[in-house]
């Protein structure tokens, strides 16, 4: 069994470490053409109840990891700058 003890709280397991737990991912939605930020943990979490569950509904994919929000909101401007003068060919699976 993986969890042996009753007293711990599930939905606060570390499954990053520590030094990695408290950075910010940036996250970007194909989808929704948006993107989020939250802690590496967080999306850590997300993820593994999401597999353990068997389910795929979050869309969201990591596109970096930076030391705090502000550095990750630079990422995203960098980022949008690129998207504005890049084409990609449309992938067959992709609508």
């Amino acid at each position: 069994m993986f969890f042996k003890n009753n007293n711990m709280n599930y939905n606060k397991l570390l499954l990053a470490p520590q030094s990695v737990s408290k950075l910010t991912a940036v996250l970007y939605s194909v989808s929704q053409d948006c993107f989020h930020l939250e802690e590496v943990q967080d999306y850590i979490n997300i993820n593994v109840r999401n597999a353990l569950s068997k389910v795929n509904k979050n869309d969201y994919r990591l596109i970096g990891i930076f030391e705090n929000d502000i550095k990750g909101d630079e990422y995203i401007e960098r980022f949008r700058k690129y998207l504005d003068h890049v084409q990609f060919p449309k992938a067959d699976n992709v609508s």
